[in-house]
């Protein structure tokens, strides 16, 4: 084999093989990047999740099955948001900053835990895991302490608590 025609051997080869290397299997959280830009691709298995400000839409090749979020469009932040296949269910969780209630606009963090099932999003749990108080635009906001929580194996059941609460999702 002469000299260019190695090189184009070689060239040809890493093409072939570099997509497959740079591009991840999965992307299971937001990064900062989109958690603040409220706009996150999440990937993982067959699904394919494309999250906006107030939507969810579905990809299994097309785009399609769009979803309201929960607090759409009322969440001032997104704090987290992950996704998993548990035991071969898809499980979406997202915690959200709601935009704050009484004079002093205390913010509550909203957990989220959904069903990917069937390409539709169904909430199956919900809870306030920690507050804030915004002080001035510039200043830290002052943080409560968060609330214990989480999901869990109960035997065969998949639990979902936060502090003494329990559910069997």
């Amino acid at each position: 084999m002469s000299f260019p025609t190695a090189s184009l051997a070689y060239l040809l080869f890493i093409s072939i093989l570099a997509p497959a290397a740079i591009v991840p299997k999965s992307k299971p959280t937001c990064t900062a990047r989109e958690l603040k830009a409220q706009d996150c691709h999440l990937f993982k298995g067959s699904y394919d999740l494309r999250l906006l400000k107030t939507t969810l839409a579905w990809n299994d090749g097309t785009w399609h099955t769009v979803d309201p979020l929960p607090l759409a469009g009322e969440g001032v932040e997104w704090d987290k948001v992950e996704f998993a296949i548990i035991r071969d269910r898809p499980i979406l969780q997202l915690w959200i900053w709601d935009k704050g209630v009484g004079e002093s606009k205390v913010q509550s963090l909203h957990w989220f835990t959904t069903d990917a099932e069937k390409r539709k999003l169904t909430l199956l749990a919900e809870g306030v895991v920690r507050h804030r108080t915004p002080r001035g635009e510039k200043e830290t906001p002052l943080y409560d302490e968060p609330d214990p929580h989480g999901l869990r194996f109960k035997g065969k059941d998949l639990e979902w608590w936060l502090g003494a609460r329990r559910k069997t999702l």
